[in-house]
């Protein structure tokens, strides 16, 4: 998702760089997204065929 707003002016303003990306990759929107990622690699599928 794109960043509210509010954190494009909080970036703006202090501009960790480190931080940014550190919240980013604890997320759980982070997880989510690699997991499908890995699922799609392995070809995993819920259906019998």
């Amino acid at each position: 998702l794109p960043p509210t707003p509010e954190e494009v002016e909080s970036f703006a303003k202090d501009g960790d760089y480190e931080a940014r990306v550190e919240r980013l990759l604890a997320s759980p929107a982070h997880g989510e997204r690699w997991g499908r990622w890995w699922l799609d690699q392995a070809r995993y599928a819920d259906s019998n065929g």
